[in-house]
Order: C-alpha cells, then structure tokens, then sequence
C-alpha cells in the first residue's frame, strides 16, 4: 500500500485539533505550575512529561496506520485479561504508587507514575465492541441487557474499589453509549433510567464514601441554595474559587501569567482538574469559547467517524471512543463552573497527566484507524 492509499482518509481536522488543544494545554500549563515571575525556575517536570507523553502519542497515531482495528477480535480475551492484570497490579507492594488516597498507579522505573486504569480505556473500548459485535439487535429483554452489562462489571468494580468513582463513571459511559447503538431496545434504555433514579436514594446512603457524600451535598447546596455561603464554602471551596477565578477573567481575560487565582494557588489542582479555571481567568470567555469550540468539532468529528464506520465493529470503536470524550469534557467543564458535582477527571490533551495524554492519544488513534478504512455505512 503506497502513501497516497495510506493516507486516503486521514482525518486531518481531528489530528490538527487534538494538536491545538495540547499547545494550548501546554501554555496553560505553564501558568498554572507557575512557570512565570512569580516563581522564576518553575515547574519544568510537569511540562516536560506531559510534552514527553504526547510524543509517545504522536508515536502511537503513526503506527495507527500499520493497525487493523478488524484483527483485533480474535484477541479480545486475551486482551480483557490484560484489561484485569493492569487493574489488579496497583495492589502490589512496591509496584502499586498510591496517590491521595487511591490506589490506582504503578511506579515506572522510580521516575512516572502510570495510572492503568487510563491504559485499560481504550482496550475495553476494543474488548466490549468485540463482544456486542455479535449481540446486534439481541438485546430485547433484561436478561441480555444483564449479561452485557456483567461483561463489564470485574472492570468497574476494580476501578470503584480503587477507590476511583469518576473514572468508573467513565467506563459507565463508555458502556451505554456502546450499548445504546447495539440494537438495544429503547424501553430498556427508559426502565434502566426509572431504576436508577429509584436506586439513588439507597446509593447515595449507602454505596458513597464520607467524601462522595459531602461532594454531592456540596453541589447540591450550589445548585439550590446558592446564597449559603458558609456552606458552599466549607464543603465546596474548590468549586467556589474555580467559579471566581472564571468570572474575574471578564470578557478577555487578565492576560497569560497574570491571573491572581491561578498564580497565587487559589485555584486547587489547577494543572489538571481545574486548568479551564485557570483558562477562564488569563484568556476570560473568548479564550473559554475557542477551547470548547475545539472541542465541539472534535467530537462531531469522532461522532462522523463512527456513522461512516463502513462495519458495525468500527461504529460500535467510534461510538465507545466518542462516549469517553463527551463525557470527560462535559465533565470537567460542568465541575470547574459548578453545574456538574467534583469529580477527579482531567480535561482531555490540556489537562496535566501523562496517563491520560496516553489513553487518550490511543482513543484518538482507534478512531483514526476506523476512518482510514470509512464508508458510508449500510445497515
């Protein structure tokens, strides 16, 4: 196959976009590990690591042209267990790192920290589109919709007893946007949500850890009683600087390593969970409205990739890949502007985090690989 055929369908849009949304992680990033007057040396590691990671997925999207997402059914076993291995890994002395409380990284080499839930992401994607591959249109009853979701389940719970909600709730994501074009029945789609709302109660009484809990009464209190100060910022002071930090920003913003929260460490975890705060403040609404207009092309495109999928495996890849950035960035934008409860996501290719630079550069590259081989597709 000569270049020109290699290169037929290569979603340059996509490939440009995720460039544009490093860079500009990356000059946010600088300021938001005050790499700036304020603290003259700065923080290099974090900005180099994050540049070094998104090489290794530049790396990745090349030989994304070499790969075949259609022969990777038959080691959809294999790779599931590899998906369980990663996940029980980080219990291991000595090879487990846990942070804040989680345990969810492995130590590489004494020099990066390797959250393998972020690896185990994409290969789920490739595992679970294998699996409903063959289901299409055989899920009519709770009975199928069960045995779907158990496929699911030793991966979601080991990441929840890591402990690690938000990037369970990812899984989840991933799951039911799969599932949701499998051919399900849409009833089901309306009984699960009549369950789970009937469901919440007990969950949120009894299946939250302490900090869950007063995240969710954090929220709740911004959402419906916005004037209880004391409150919201006893239990919510991250989102209530994050939300005054965006709004101090104005219309342009106070410039790149100007802003007061972001250089002064108002805005707490400002290189990864919050670093739109951080964009909200130096680049103000327009700076706000360029990254999200990235992103909105970015997942139209992903969505056009998967409905010109020319097989079902290849939409059932683009749709999994799909789900996993909507939800991500709706997210971490809703959780830093207060309209969606805490959770510890990062913003795809701007937040800081190695893992996910590199989880994320492989669900780019899946989707990539299936629009290598697009046509319209036929049912």
């Amino acid at each position: 196959m000569n270049i020109k055929e290699r290169t037929k369908n290569f979603e340059y849009g996509l490939t440009i976009t995720v460039v544009l949304l490093f860079l500009i992680g990356i000059v946010l990033l600088m300021s938001a590990t005050h790499y700036s007057e304020y603290k003259a040396l700065g923080d290099y590691k974090k900005v180099i690591i994050q540049t070094i990671t998104f090489l290794i997925g530049i790396g990745i999207l090349c030989f994304n042209n070499i790969f075949d997402y259609t022969r990777v059914r038959k080691y959809c076993k294999k790779i599931y267990v590899f998906c369980i291995f990663l996940l029980l890994i980080v219990w291991i002395p000595k090879i487990g790192s846990p942070q804040f409380g989680a345990h969810s990284w492995v130590n590489i080499f004494g020099v990066f920290n390797l959250q393998t839930s972020e690896i185990v992401k994409p290969l789920f994607i490739l595992c679970y589109a294998t699996y409903l591959e063959d289901k299409k249109g055989h899920i009519q009853d709770f009975g199928d919709l069960g045995k779907a979701i158990l496929f699911a389940v030793p991966i979601v719970g080991l990441v929840l007893i890591q402990p690690d909600l938000g990037g369970a709730i990812v899984f989840l994501s991933i799951m039911f946007g799969m599932l949701f074009i499998s051919g399900m029945d849409v009833k089901l789609i309306l009984y699960a949500g009549a369950i789970f709302v009937l469901c919440f109660p007990l969950v949120y009484k009894f299946g939250l850890r302490p900090h869950q809990v007063e995240r969710l009464d954090a929220y709740f209190t911004l959402l419906f009683h916005p004037s209880n100060l004391s409150e919201i910022y006893k239990n919510n002071l991250q989102v209530a600087q994050s939300m005054t930090a965006i709004g101090s920003g104005g219309a342009l913003g106070k410039g790149w390593l100007r802003g007061t929260y972001s250089q002064y460490g108002f805005i707490f975890v400002s290189e990864s969970d919050f670093i739109f705060s951080v964009a909200g403040e130096e680049f103000g609404f327009v700076g706000m409205s360029i990254i999200i207009c990235l992103y909105i092309y970015f997942l139209l495109r992903l969505l056009t990739i998967s409905i010109l999928s020319k097989d079902f495996y290849g939409k059932l890849i683009g749709i999994g890949v799909f789900s996993l950035f909507f939800y991500q960035v709706v997210q971490n934008i809703g959780m830093t502007i207060g309209i969606i409860p805490v959770t510890g996501l990062p913003l795809p290719f701007v937040s800081y985090g190695g893992s996910s630079m590199i989880s994320s550069m492989m669900c780019v590259a899946l989707s990539l690989n299936v629009a290598k081989n697009k046509r319209k597709f036929d049912i």
